[in-house]
């Protein structure tokens, strides 16, 4: 008896089984890679708090130097990139927002004329404390270091003030401020122990109109959760906002095709 008798011999695999395995692993790759950029555009959209960048924290306080010991420090003063004086109507790097109170994000919205609870800044929004003198004063730069042109005292009651708004360009998944074009608007956080977002109620109150007017053009939406929770307005289609939405009260819509 030879040994093949004995035993079955092993039968090499054939191309139709080896063609039918490689069908099984691209098939499963191939949903593999879905899944994950599926799950990549469901977590991008609509931003949340974990999602964007948070208000940043004054940089440590710094001393005047030398040259600028003469600089009289009071709110709505515009300094140069060097510390010194400059017209406030000329383009400048720095304005004093407040003298002896905390550097902090609540001096800076007051200093903008934005109401707490309701004015939204943009997180990009930079400011720090220099001593002086004994006295700290707490220096407001424009968002992502840009010069500013005129004085920004105030400014949140006007469309100036757009540029320090809270707006984001979701197709260049990057934070804007209001003066450009965007497709959502920042238009509530939940504040320290505050109560729980209604966002309807919040949109209405923050342009002064009743937003369901505009359900065609506008969406409503919460991101986030609990203490981390945030309002939107959102372009629906294919369209961008062009300003801020506070006060929009009987204004036109500014809302035009990307």
């Amino acid at each position: 008896m030879t040994e093949s008798t004995g035993r079955r011999a092993r039968r090499p695999r054939g191309l139709v089984e080896w063609a039918a395995f490689l069908t099984v692993v691209t098939g499963a790759l191939t949903l593999g890679g879905y899944l994950l950029q599926l799950g990549g555009h469901l977590t991008h959209w609509p931003w949340s708090s974990s999602d964007s960048p948070q208000p940043s924290s004054p940089a440590p306080t710094q001393n005047f130097p030398s040259s600028a010991s003469s600089v009289t420090l009071a709110p709505g003063k515009c300094l140069s990139s060097a510390l010194t004086l400059a017209a406030c109507d000329s383009p400048h790097t720095y304005e004093v927002a407040a003298v002896g109170d905390p550097c902090a994000r609540e001096s800076l919205l007051g200093y903008l004329g934005g109401k707490a609870g309701t004015d939204v800044l943009l997180p990009s929004i930079s400011y720090r404390a220099y001593q002086l003198g004994g006295a700290t004063a707490c220096l407001l730069s424009a968002p992502s270091g840009a010069q500013l042109g005129s004085n920004a005292h105030d400014s949140l009651l006007d469309p100036r003030g757009d540029i320090w708004r809270w707006c984001i360009d979701n197709e260049a998944s990057r934070n804007v401020g209001c003066a450009q074009p965007h497709t959502e608007e920042v238009i509530a956080t939940v504040l320290p122990g505050g109560a729980p977002l209604s966002c309807t109620a919040r949109a209405d109150a923050y342009s002064e109109t009743s937003l369901s007017n505009y359900q065609q053009q506008l969406a409503i939406v919460q991101s986030g959760a609990g203490e981390a929770a945030q309002c939107h307005v959102v372009a629906r289609g294919n369209n961008v906002l062009t300003s801020s939405l506070r006060r929009l009260r009987s204004g036109g819509l500014p809302v035009q095709a990307r």
